[in-house]
């Protein structure tokens, strides 16, 4: 699409081109802003499913010159400048009416109506979870109490009808945008949800809610805890002892960053919190989120003993990523 003149009463649908269907998370970002990321081929902009994607919302462009990147792992695999042009028509004259004839003598029958369109469909809105991937016989989150070391799939219901773009907050931080149905608060795909990390959560009393173009759709108030009184399990049958691994602990320290890339100041209160991706040699990367501005250092703990690469982005609390660097 470089150098391509596009208009903005059209319907476009943005994607990254290419035969890497494994290429991991694709973020987006429109004249500098991350407008979306996608983690699942195909790599729509807008967001869609494998079959189709969802048609762009054009007023996120400004008129004239655009310009639309894409990033896999902090790095840039597209680069384009394209310009839109703004189009007003006016409408067209109602032409006069056509004299009506007389009527002839005999009267035709009446004609049948044609039947009254279906109403659009109205979302209701309401989170719930399951204990399921596949979202199966989901309950109500509001009141109920969770326990940390548990596995749920939290997701917002809005009857079945893709509203938009959805935002996700766990007391107030911003965790997950979905861009399409299903809202999954972890993320997902068209058939199965994410589990929901827990730790998201503090001990005790936490609250979610779902926003839809800046104006809060629902909210739930729910309990974190451990269960303290497990059902017992029967005694399992010995196993061979393994044989030993070697683990160790590592603390990751970094210095709170003063400023954006692009040079501007960068206020504390401005950083939502940082996303460490570490690997060790010749492995994936693994990934911990951390929702606190103002820390500055992690503890990673069992690790398996060997060489690791830990690299860093700071995010700020519009959800905002630098770039991921090297820790040294």
């Amino acid at each position: 699409m470089q150098n391509a003149a596009l208009a903005s009463d059209g319907q476009y649908y943005f994607y990254l081109d290419t035969a890497d269907t494994t290429a991991g998370t694709v973020q987006f970002f429109i004249n500098g802003t991350h407008v979306n990321s996608d983690s699942t081929y195909p790599y729509d902009l807008n967001g869609g499913s494998q079959l189709a994607a969802n048609v762009q919302d054009m007023s996120v462009f400004t008129e004239g010159s655009n310009n639309l990147i894409a990033k896999i792992d902090g790095e840039i695999v597209s680069n384009s400048e394209f310009n839109l042009e703004v189009v007003t028509t006016d409408p067209e004259p109602t032409p006069d009416p056509e004299p009506t004839p007389d009527p002839e003598p005999t009267p035709d029958p009446e004609p049948t109506p044609d039947p009254e369109p279906e109403p659009e469909p109205t979302p209701s809105y309401s989170l719930v979870f399951s204990t399921v991937s596949d979202r199966s016989s989901p309950a109500t989150v509001e009141g109920e109490s969770f326990d940390v070391s548990g596995t749920y799939y939290f997701f917002l219901d809005t009857s079945g009808v893709d509203v938009g773009a959805i935002r996700f907050y766990i007391n107030g931080s911003l965790i997950q945008t979905e861009w399409g149905y299903p809202y999954d608060i972890q993320g997902g795909s068209d058939s199965s949800a994410n589990a929901q990390v827990m730790t998201d959560f503090r001990e005790g009393q936490n609250t979610i809610t779902a926003e839809l173009d800046g104006v809060q759709v629902a909210s739930a108030t729910m309990t974190v805890g451990t269960n303290t009184d497990p059902e017992p399990e029967p005694e399992p049958e010995p196993q061979p002892e393994p044989d030993p691994v070697d683990t160790m602990d590592v603390t990751l320290y970094w210095n709170t960053p003063l400023e954006r890339e692009n040079g501007e100041t960068l206020d504390v209160n401005e950083i939502g919190g940082y996303e460490i991706r570490y690997r060790l040699a010749g492995e994936e990367y693994q990934s911990v989120t951390i929702n606190d501005g103002s820390a500055d250092q992690h503890l990673f703990t069992d690790l398996t003993a060997g060489d690791y690469e830990f690299q860093i982005a700071t995010f700020d609390t519009d959800g905002v990523y630098s770039e991921f660097v090297a820790a040294q």
